[in-house]
């Protein structure tokens, strides 16, 4: 999943949050409760998003086994 406050790094076929990213992050939801929520919603919505966003990727493309996992970082 993308990270809100900075760029990510993909690990294992998904995405982290880099060390960088980290700090602000926790300044902010230390900071601000409403912030908080907010922040969980956009992060739910990401990853919603992705999630659709590689449905419609297999539905179009249908891809095989093997060049989902070449694509994933896997083979």
């Amino acid at each position: 999943m993308a990270d809100f406050f900075g760029k990510s790094r993909q690990v294992n076929g998904t995405f982290a949050p880099s060390a960088r990213a980290e700090a602000p992050k926790k300044r902010f939801l230390s900071n601000d409760v409403r912030g908080k929520r907010k922040l969980i919603a956009l992060e739910v919505e990401i990853a919603f998003t992705y999630q659709l966003i590689d449905q419609i990727v297999h539905r179009v493309y249908a891809p095989t086994n093997a060049e989902i996992e070449i694509v994933e970082g896997a083979g």
